[in-house]
């Protein structure tokens, strides 16, 4: 929780790979059915099953519908361990009349599963969130979009950030450069605002920064210098001189894929 919470007060967002369940909470929302039917495919179409079932029960009798529902007052949790859902629920068959009252009681076990670990989580954001009312006024996306950043790497936010120059054809350099970045893939974007500055993301839409990545174009051949170069704790970056996009595509693929790992942003 303290960590997702440094994530936005220091304006450095890291692409969390995290339940909606965590947001929901997060925001002070209640945890929806849906985001358990996201983490949990089987549950989900055992408990679509049992609603179908509960569709059709005014034209069902008892031994109809036990031919189409066994199951007793039991549910398997996460971790896959059998709860009763009622005193001695695994000796209790789910009748027809108790059908309504099991999907219920299901989906209500499911919901609240993990409230003591949210409840932790939510006290280990709240020590470090000093924007203390933040949660009440973001819905869950636009906490998850503050935490993570942005998660298209889109290029007209890129250029807010990203400053290209050269002092010889600055005009046509900057155009090239574009192309190029326009043409790579979400990843491959990623890979270069993390190569030049450390980050692992852009922030979400009019966030910034401190600082923005400069890019710097050698405006001439040097026979020396073949690669980018980066200062990630100046979020710069030096291209040696190129001629064409399939060059400078080139030259920045081999540099990036050839950097070795960076594993803490803004070092």
């Amino acid at each position: 929780g303290s960590l997702i919470a440094i994530c936005i007060v220091s304006n450095l967002p890291q692409p969390m790979k995290l339940s909606s369940v965590i947001w929901e909470y997060l925001s002070g929302n209640e945890v929806s059915i849906e985001s358990i039917y996201e983490i949990d495919e089987d549950f989900k179409k055992f408990i679509e099953n049992a609603e179908n079932i509960q569709a059709k029960l005014a034209n069902l009798n008892e031994d109809e519908f036990q031919s189409l529902f066994i199951h007793n007052f039991t549910i398997n949790d996460s971790f896959d361990n059998i709860v009763e859902l009622v005193q001695s629920g695994s000796s209790k068959l789910v009748k027809k009349d108790d059908l309504s009252k099991f999907i219920q009681l299901s989906k209500e076990f499911r919901i609240h599963e993990f409230d003591c670990q949210l409840k932790e989580l939510k006290k280990g954001f709240d020590i470090v969130m000093t924007i203390k009312n933040i949660t009440s006024i973001l819905r869950p996306d636009e906490l998850k979009l503050l935490v993570c950043g942005e998660p298209n790497c889109d290029i007209e936010q890129m250029k807010k950030m990203i400053v290209v120059s050269c002092i010889r054809n600055e005009k046509k350099i900057q155009e090239m450069f574009w192309n190029v970045m326009n043409h790579f893939s979400i990843k491959e974007r990623l890979s270069f605002i993390r190569f030049a500055s450390g980050n692992l993301g852009l922030p979400a839409p009019g966030l910034k920064w401190d600082e923005n990545i400069k890019v710097t174009v050698k405006p001439f051949r040097n026979n020396t210098e073949k690669l980018m170069h980066a200062s990630t704790c100046s979020s710069a970056v030096t291209i040696p001189f190129f001629e064409s996009e399939d060059e400078l595509k080139k030259i920045m693929k081999i540099s990036i894929d050839n950097s070795g790992i960076i594993t803490d942003s803004k070092e």
